[in-house]
C-alpha cells in the first residue's frame, strides 16, 4: 500500500493465517461444487491441491479441516484431495488417517499424493464395488 510516497508493507503472514486461508478456499470450493451434484445419489469430489500436503501442518490437520467443510453435505460420500510435484525425495507409502487413507506414489518422476476422505455422516453411500475401485485407483 502507498502512503505519502513511501512503500509500506504489512508484516509477514504467519503460517497459520496462510493455512486458514487455504482451508477456507477449499471449503468454499467444496460448497460451490456440491450444489451442482444430484442430491438423491452419493457423490465424489476430486479436488486438485498441489501443495496442500506441504503447507497444511500434517495429514491429521488436513483431514480434520476438510472434514469440517464436507460432512455437512449429505450427498458427498468421498472427497479426494490429489496433488503432485516433480521429485522422488520420498518413496511410496500408504497410511490410515482415522477412517481416511493417504497414499504417496512415484509415477514417471512425479510424486503423487492422494487423501481419500470418507463422509461417515452421509446417508447416501457408494456401492461397495465402486467404493473399492476408488480406493484401488487413488
Amino acid at each position: 500500500m502507498r502512503d505519502k510516497g513511501k512503500l509500506r508493507t504489512r508484516g509477514p503472514r504467519s503460517l497459520d493465517s496462510i493455512v486458514v486461508g487455504y482451508y477456507r478456499g477449499n471449503e468454499l470450493k467444496i460448497r460451490d461444487e456440491q450444489v451442482q451434484l444430484p442430491e438423491e445419489t452419493a457423490n465424489v469430489l476430486v479436488i486438485l491441491t498441489p501443495d496442500v500436503f506441504f503447507r497444511a501442518g500434517g495429514l491429521s490437520r488436513v483431514a480434520r479441516e476438510v472434514e469440517d467443510g464436507v460432512f455437512k453435505y449429505d450427498q458427498v460420500h468421498l472427497v479426494i484431495l490429489h496433488g503432485e510435484y516433480i521429485g522422488e525425495s520420498e518413496g511410496p507409502s500408504t497410511c490410515e488417517v482415522g477412517e481416511h487413507r493417504y497414499t504417496r506414489r512415484i509415477v514417471d518422476g512425479f510424486a503423487e499424493h492422494d487423501l481419500i476422505l470418507v463422509n461417515r455422516h452421509s446417508q447416501k453411500k457408494l456401492s461397495e464395488n465402486l467404493f473399492s475401485k476408488f480406493f484401488r485407483s487413488f
